[in-house]
This record gives C-alpha cells, sequence and structure tokens, in this order.
C-alpha cells in the first residue's frame, strides 16, 4: 500500500513533469510562431518604412534641385565726380568735381584793390558779407578785399564745396603749404571773371598739349612785340613762318592769364592759350595748323593756295575743305536742285559746285 502510494506518486509527478514539458513546448511553439508571425510582421512594415524613407528622400532631392538662396544687394559706391581738366572756369557745370583740385592764387592787374569773395573760414554761410568777413588783412582800395600781398601765388586745395543759393557756391580751402592756413571762397557760376584761380589740373594739360608743338599761325593772332627786347614784331608772310611753342606761363602785361610763349629764331612772343583750345576763330576760320600737317596741306593744295588760307583769302577753284578753313562755318548753307551749294556768310555769298567755288558775291 506504501508502495504503491509511493510509485503511484512518483508516477503522479513524472505525468505533472511531462504535462509541464509538453505545455511549455507548445507554449514555446506558440511563441516561435507567434514571433515569427511579428518578425513577418516587423519585416514587412520594415521594407515599407524603407520604401517610405527613400521616397522621402528621393522628394528631397527633386525639391532640392530648385531652391531659393538669398543674395545680397550690390554696394553703391559714390561715384567722384570727374575734373574737365580741359576747362578753367566750369560755369554751372559739374561744380562739385572741383573738391580735391588744387587752386593757384593768379595775380591781378589792379593789386591795390586785392582780392574779392575770400572770407573767413568761420563765416556763417547765411551772412559772407560785411567788412570784417573777409579772409587776411585789408586790401588798400577796399575795406571788404583781401590784401593783394595776402594770397598772390598760393596754393589751396579745394576740401568741400557747400551749394549757397541757384547760382553761388563756398568753396573750402586750405593752402597746401600750411594746413593752418584756410579760407572760404564765393564761387559765382554766372561770371567768370571773379574766378581768380589757375587750376593745376588745367594748366598740366595745357602744357603737355601743346608746349614743344611747332606751328604755322595766322600773324594777328599774335602779340606784336617781343617780350625779351621790346621791339615790334613784324612778318611779312605767316605762312612762312614757324613758331614753336616753348613754354606756358602767366604774362605780366596780358592781363595776367594764361600764354603761350612762342619762338621762331631771334623773335619771342606770346599767344592767349585760352585761344589755343579752340583751332577756329569766332565766326571765322582756322587760325593756326601744327607744322606736320601745314606740310600735308601745302604739298596737296600747293603754298599758294594755303597762303590764302591763312590770309583768309577765297579763289574760285579752291576745295570747299579749305572755303572753311579760310572763312570757317557759314551761317547756313541753301542748295539747289542743280546741285550747287550757296554758303551765306556775314555779308557774302559763297557758291559751291562739285565740292569747289565757283563764284561769290557780297551783300548789304
Amino acid at each position: 500500500m506504501f508502495l504503491f502510494h509511493i510509485t503511484n506518486r512518483v508516477f503522479t509527478q513524472e505525468t505533472t513533469i511531462n504535462e509541464q514539458q509538453k505545455n511549455i513546448k507548445s507554449l514555446s511553439v506558440a511563441m516561435l510562431r507567434r514571433n515569427g508571425f511579428v518578425c513577418l510582421i516587423n519585416k514587412i512594415n520594415m521594407k515599407r518604412f524603407a520604401l517610405l524613407i527613400f521616397a522621402a528622400i528621393v522628394v528631397i532631392n527633386v525639391n532640392a534641385q530648385i531652391g531659393t538662396t538669398s543674395v545680397a544687394a550690390p554696394q553703391q559706391k559714390e561715384q567722384k565726380p570727374v575734373f574737365d581738366s580741359t576747362q578753367n572756369f566750369l560755369g554751372s557745370t559739374n561744380v562739385q568735381s572741383y573738391v580735391g583740385q588744387i587752386l593757384y592764387v593768379k595775380p591781378k592787374s589792379l593789386p591795390e584793390y586785392g582780392y574779392e569773395y575770400f572770407k573767413r573760414i568761420d563765416i556763417n554761410p547765411k551772412h559772407i558779407y560785411g567788412s570784417d568777413s573777409h579772409y587776411g588783412s585789408n586790401s588798400e582800395k577796399s575795406e571788404f578785399n583781401t590784401k593783394y600781398e595776402d594770397l598772390v601765388g598760393k596754393y589751396f586745395k579745394v576740401d568741400s564745396i557747400l551749394k549757397r543759393d541757384y547760382f553761388s557756391y563756398i568753396f573750402y580751402l586750405t593752402n597746401t603749404n600750411d594746413e593752418s592756413d584756410r579760407c572760404c571762397f564765393i564761387y559765382s557760376s554766372n561770371y567768370k571773371h571773379t574766378f581768380p584761380f589757375i587750376v593745376l589740373s588745367h594748366f598740366n594739360y595745357l602744357r603737355d598739349t601743346y608746349v614743344g608743338k611747332q606751328y604755322i599761325i595766322r600773324g594777328y593772332w599774335l602779340s606784336h612785340t617781343d617780350i625779351i627786347t621790346g621791339d615790334s614784331i613784324k612778318i611779312n608772310d605767316n605762312s612762312k613762318v614757324t613758331w614753336t611753342v616753348s613754354k606756358l606761363t602767366v604774362v605780366d602785361n596780358y592781363n595776367k592769364d594764361l600764354a603761350f610763349v612762342v619762338k621762331n629764331g631771334n623773335m619771342t612772343t606770346y599767344i592767349d592759350a585760352e585761344r589755343f583750345e579752340n583751332e577756329y576763330e569766332p565766326n571765322g576760320g582756322r587760325f593756326y595748323y601744327e607744322k606736320d600737317e601745314w606740310d600735308s596741306l601745302v604739298k596737296k593744295y600747293g603754298l599758294t593756295m594755303m597762303k590764302m588760307v591763312l590770309d583768309e583769302e577765297i579763289k574760285v577753284g579752291m576745295p570747299e575743305k579749305l572755303l572753311y578753313y579760310s572763312w570757317g562755318k557759314p551761317e547756313r548753307i541753301n542748295t539747289s536742285s542743280a546741285g550747287r551749294k550757296q554758303y551765306v556768310y556775314d555779308k557774302s555769298y559763297v557758291y559751291v559746285k562739285e565740292g569747289k567755288v565757283v563764284s561769290w558775291q557780297s551783300y548789304e
């Protein structure tokens, strides 16, 4: 009985163990099946996820091909006005371009009256006139002007310019040899004669353009006094006289303006430098030719014809080009159906056909 009981107990325990093992095995199989399904599900989901990521990357890459980039606005650099060195007095044109220029105070023909329009550096722009507003000492003849000796021959740099009203400006100046020496100058754009300066860059332009060259010049544009000897200069045939420009200077007895000193052999005289900036006379023909050009014209048209041009004469058969050189640009040109031109000059008609003068007549 006891043995049976023990055997039954052992059998019962083995059965219980076997059942537990089966249950564990069943549970393990179920779990494996479940995990496999889960893994399968996860594997499918991972594929989907990967596809979604790939699609997103493709979309991002496609969209990245067209993008927006911020571009900084270009820097606007202030354009400094350029001074026209072919001019000395600019009038109302581009006045601000005087800034930075060096101005030479030229001599005056009446020094006892001194210089007008130079004012103290601390002057109120609205109150620039008065006997106590001028720069330096009083002139001999006017309490409103600056003494001649206080300014003549000085070089000033234009530091800045203030527009005062419609036609006047205030130039703020510093002495190039003494920075403590400063003043103002009242610039009037309407009156050239009130500008007492020679702009250094203009002087350099004239010197570099003309000095050292040779010219044939109409005689009456030259001074008829030799500036070295004081003797009178008489020239019978200007077409045979070659003048060499030796230097550019301020001539004392010539309104203190710039002039070219010209030489021919033992003769030395001068000619207005400003006049040389335009080779044509006012309402007239050419008054000078560079030597090389003159020689070329003589070779082409002959010395007799070119001498007539230099003497402001015309003749039948003269080429139309030389008519311009001799008498200058006409007031107007009338044309006819026959192909003839009528050049209208002051008190003269000149008729041109096929490029040559055919006749002329005077009128009142």
